[in-house]
C-alpha cells in the first residue's frame, strides 16, 4: 500500500497531510492523511454524481469531499503566500480531531470543515481544547461552512469556504 501511495504522489494525484505534534498529549495518532488532489476525481471514483451529492442521501458524502477540497486549496496557497506556513492535521486516540493545523512563525491556526450552512457549538469543541492548551500561541480557530460567517468566541469564528479567496484587511 505504501508503494502505491508513493506512485500516486509522484503523479501528483495524492497529497499527504502529516499529523501535527507538539507533544500536547502522548495519545496523539501519528499517521498522515491522504487526499486526492482533485475533489471532482474523488467524487467520480467514489461513484458520486452531483445529483446524489445534492440529495439528502448524499449529504453525508459531501462533507469529506469538501474537506478534501479545502486541504488541497490550502496546499496550493502555500506556493504563493507571503507568509510561510505548514499544514498538518491533529487527531488523538480519544477522538479529538482538528481537520487542518496551520502553523506560522507567529503561531497556530486550527481549521474545521463542515458541509453545513452554519457552524454549531460541537464544531468548535476541539478548536476550543486546542486554544486552551496552546494559550497565546493559538492565533485562531475557524470552522469553514457552506454558508456565512459569524463570530463564535475568543479567537473563534465561522467563515464561508469562499473566504479562502477573499482578502482580509
Amino acid at each position: 500500500m505504501q508503494r502505491h501511495l508513493e506512485i500516486l504522489e509522484a503523479l501528483f494525484l495524492v497529497e499527504r497531510l502529516p499529523s501535527w505534534s507538539r507533544n500536547l498529549t502522548k495519545r496523539q495518532i501519528q499517521r498522515s492523511k491522504a487526499y486526492l488532489t482533485d475533489s471532482g476525481l474523488a467524487a467520480v471514483l467514489s461513484g458520486l454524481s452531483a445529483e446524489h451529492l445534492a440529495s439528502p442521501r448524499g449529504s453525508s458524502h459531501f462533507g469529506p469531499l469538501l474537506e478534501n477540497f479545502v486541504v488541497c486549496e490550502l496546499r496550493r496557497q502555500q506556493g504563493w503566500s507571503t507568509t510561510d506556513f505548514t499544514l498538518s492535521h491533529y487527531r488523538d486516540r480519544h477522538g479529538a480531531e482538528v481537520d487542518v493545523i496551520i502553523e506560522t512563525p507567529g503561531g497556530v491556526l486550527g481549521v474545521e470543515v463542515t458541509a453545513g450552512m452554519s457552524a454549531r457549538p460541537e464544531h468548535f469543541k476541539h478548536l476550543i481544547a486546542l486554544r486552551d492548551r496552546l494559550g497565546s500561541e493559538f492565533l485562531g480557530g475557524v470552522v469553514l461552512t457552506t454558508g456565512f460567517g459569524q463570530r463564535a468566541g475568543d479567537r473563534l469564528a465561522a467563515m464561508s469556504v469562499a473566504s479562502l479567496w477573499e482578502r482580509l484587511d
